[in-house]
């Protein structure tokens, strides 16, 4: 059973996002793996995401939260080899719905989980997707 008050919290949350090039803006790299625009925190000191990679990041805070407009303020957190990456279709993942936002929690241990895109696009009542990875699953400290 899931804990719906802790499963449907969005800062501090880790995602997987793929990251691109973003020329047309002040932010160099974005993602739009989450369905609303993922941008890097200006705060964040590490090695900045390129141009198609995929990441894990943790979700540091929702900008026009409640709505369709706005971003995800995000801290890159590690690269993620995409041959590590597991895509996951419905029976492998129990979802929450909160505020117009999809909750997928992977039942599988598997560390690096996706949605398809095919099954991504077919999502389109929700204004973010939010696959969310076991808690302790971050870097050899967490």
């Amino acid at each position: 059973m899931l804990d719906t008050a802790n499963s449907t919290a969005i800062e501090g949350s880790v995602v997987i996002v793929k990251f691109y090039a973003n020329p047309a803006s002040s932010n160099a790299i974005v993602t739009r793996t989450l369905k609303k625009i993922g941008v890097i925190d200006r705060a964040f000191q590490g090695t900045m995401p390129q141009d198609g990679e995929m990441w894990k990041v943790k979700i540091v805070r929702e900008i026009c939260s409640g709505q369709c407009k706005g971003c995800f303020v995000l801290t890159p957190l590690e690269l993620v080899d995409p041959g590590t990456i597991v895509k996951i279709v419905p029976g492998m993942y129990d979802e929450l719905i909160k505020n117009k936002i999809l909750f997928i929690f992977p039942k599988s241990p598997t560390y690096n989980c996706i949605l398809p895109l095919e099954l991504k696009k077919k999502l389109n009542s929700y204004r973010a997707v939010l696959v969310k990875l076991k808690e302790g699953t971050v870097g050899a400290s967490s």
